[in-house]
């Protein structure tokens, strides 16, 4: 039997040691290395890897949020959304005979596109991997076709937005709503530049590059096909009304088709704003005008409220949105119906300006509740003789009796020929007392401030400026502000449209609050009993044999006062009347101006007595239950 050989030594082999050690040191450095770039991926980078793994597997993908609603002071919505729906097709993850197949099948549908994409089939061209828009803005009776062919079709999808829409036609109310417009870079250079944001620091150039243009927007937390508010309130509270973008995750595959998805963050709608706008006012308004070049405005004096604002010609939000018309109404430059006439519209007051003269005129001892002054038809002054209205003359007359009339020869004297004369300088200090050649502030764009006179004038302009002439202007907004303080005897009175912004289920997001100046007074002098004796005139204009808006017989329960004006402009005589009820305590203030109608007592005065019958006597209306947002 033989013997076993016994294990041998590791003594015994001279170079094994060595090599074991080289090995085990390996080993050890390679672990070092392995520990390391772990601890690299989980510790130092961990949260970077997550990620990019989470991106690879989730995508998040914006819910669009309702924009925010426009009512009046009643309830009735006149800015509102509806759902529409975009047809999106994805071939990812598809061989081309399915996508063959869901030509086949939408080719009914959408014959147009389906002919496109069929040529690409046929000819084998490769077919686009990104998602290909098919339809745009379809309602729900349009959309539901595709729904039941959504399970024949893999890859087809319909995605839900939400589009502005106006409700209301006819009221033109397209200068105080605006309308809203998809988003480019220069609405939304506009857009930051209202937030009081500095741009300058952005690269407006490269901004026409799609890519750029999209970042810029995701950092501002908008998106390519979102839609911002263009003129009007849309424009002006743009930031109450957008509403919060909600998130959307979405658990995909390896070929980037969706499997799961949840709402990680729900879209918050936009505020509802509530106007003092009155539709009724409005569309009455508007109907008084007829289409005559001109403008309405009503306001209440108390608060500054706006009843009405109409710009004639005009057009309705929801032309710009769905062009009805809006051809027609962006090239005609006669009616030029995109100016707002009541803000941006600059005309000579005429005589409207006359109880304004006066009262400074009260104020600056240039004449005495008693004064009088003779009318013959005609003054003459500096070698050139101005005429009256009334050419055999008024005779007699007291500052009553003049605004009455609206006796010119009474305020020629009144700015040149008493003793201290009004004058230039008299004259404007009044009027900027009464705001004038000052935007009012209203909550709107675009208004303009008018135009005072820039130069000494000599003496046969400053005589005109008594009469509401001369190189001057000023807008029908600023004068119907002008009246409202001058009907209540308030120094500052801020005209708006938006009272209140209000979220889902009625909480109140933000208040109008009356500024802090709202109740001061008229500068001293401008009061009682001055004021008293102008108001009374302007009462007589309506009330009194005599007055030039006599004959437009104002019911005498609505207790009236106003005053007319026939303004030279540009070779034509505007008409103007402006008027506040009940005279002895205040509740509107209306103004109306025509383009080259002639005397204000003959077109502008029975608008204006038809408008306020809408106020005195129209029924309130009933406030509707405001639909709840989807």
């Amino acid at each position: 039997m033989a013997t076993s050989t016994p294990p041998r030594e590791p003594q015994e082999f001279p170079h094994f040691l060595p090599r074991l050690r080289v090995l085990i040191w390996v080993g050890v450095a390679v672990a070092l290395l392995f520990l390391a770039k772990l601890a690299d991926i989980t510790l130092v980078h961990g949260e970077e890897y997550a990620a990019a793994a989470d991106r690879s597997l989730f995508r998040d993908r914006l819910i669009p949020a309702p924009r925010g609603m426009i009512v009046d002071r009643h309830g009735v919505v006149l800015a509102s959304n509806r759902m529409v729906h975009d047809v999106i097709y994805s071939s990812a993850g598809r061989t081309r005979a399915e996508i063959r197949e869901a030509v086949e099948i939408l080719t009914p549908i959408f014959p147009e596109t389906m002919a496109e994409w069929r040529a690409i089939v046929d000819e084998r061209r490769r077919f686009p991997r990104r998602p290909q828009t098919i339809a745009e803005g379809l309602d729900i009776r349009d959309a539901a076709e595709i729904f039941e062919n959504l399970p024949a079709v893999p890859g087809l999808e319909l995605e839900e937005r939400f589009v502005r829409h106006y409700p209301v036609q006819g009221a033109g109310l397209g200068h105080v709503l605006g309308y809203t417009r998809q988003v480019n870079p220069t609405l939304f250079r506009a857009l930051l530049r209202r937030e009081g944001r500095d741009t300058d620091d952005i690269d407006w150039e490269s901004m026409s590059g799609i890519r750029a243009f999209a970042n810029l927007l995701a950092r501002e937390g908008y998106a390519l096909s979102d839609s911002v508010g263009v003129q009007g309130l849309e424009a002006v509270y743009e930031e109450r009304l957008r509403g919060e973008k909600g998130i959307e995750r979405q658990l995909q595959d390896a070929l980037s088709l969706v499997i799961e998805r949840a709402v990680e963050t729900p879209a918050a709608p936009g505020d509802t704003l509530q106007l003092t706008l009155d539709l009724e006012m409005q569309r009455r308004g508007v109907e008084l005008l007829d289409g005559r070049p001109g403008a309405l405005v009503a306001v209440d004096p108390r608060d500054g409220g706006v009843l009405a604002l109409v710009s004639s010609p005009g057009f309705d939000s929801d032309q710009p949105v769905t062009g009805r018309g809006w051809g027609a109404i962006a090239t005609d430059n006669v009616g030029r119906p995109l100016v707002n006439r009541a803000l941006r519209e600059i005309y000579s007051p005429g005589s409207t300006l006359k109880p304004i003269v006066a009262l400074g005129a009260l104020r600056d001892d240039a004449i005495e509740p008693d004064t009088t002054f003779f009318c013959e038809g005609s003054i003459e002054i500096g070698g050139h003789r101005f005429g009256c209205d009334y050419k055999d003359g008024c005779g007699w007359l007291s500052v009553r009796r003049a605004l009455a009339r609206s006796c010119n020869v009474f305020f020629y004297n009144t700015m040149h020929s008493s003793r201290p004369r009004l004058g230039q300088e008299g004259w404007q200090r009044v009027c900027a007392e009464f705001g004038l050649f000052s935007p009012t502030g209203i909550d709107l764009p675009g208004e303009v401030a008018g135009h005072m006179p820039q130069r000494r004038l000599y003496t046969g302009e400053v005589i005109q400026l008594g009469i509401g002439q001369g190189p001057f202007d000023v807008t029908p907004l600023q004068m119907v502000m002008a009246y409202a303080r001058l009907a209540t005897g308030k120094a500052f009175n801020q005209p708006h449209l938006v009272v209140s912004a209000t979220g889902t289920g009625g909480s109140v997001h933000w208040q109008r609050s009356p500024p802090p100046n709202a109740n001061l007074p008229l500068p001293n002098g401008l009061m009682s009993p001055e004021r008293d004796l102008v108001l009374e005139g302007m009462a007589d204009v309506v009330r009194t044999v005599g007055g030039t808006a006599n004959r437009v017989n104002f019911p005498a329960a609505w207790r009236v006062a106003g005053k007319t004006g026939s303004a030279e402009n540009r070779g034509q005589i505007d008409s103007w009347f402006i008027a506040f009820a009940p005279w002895d305590d205040p509740q509107i203030v209306v103004g109306c101006v025509v383009e080259g109608a002639g005397h204000g007592g003959d077109v502008a005065a029975p608008i204006v007595r038809d408008f306020l019958r809408e106020h005195f006597e129209a029924p309130a209306p009933q406030a509707p239950e405001l639909a709840a947002l989807p």
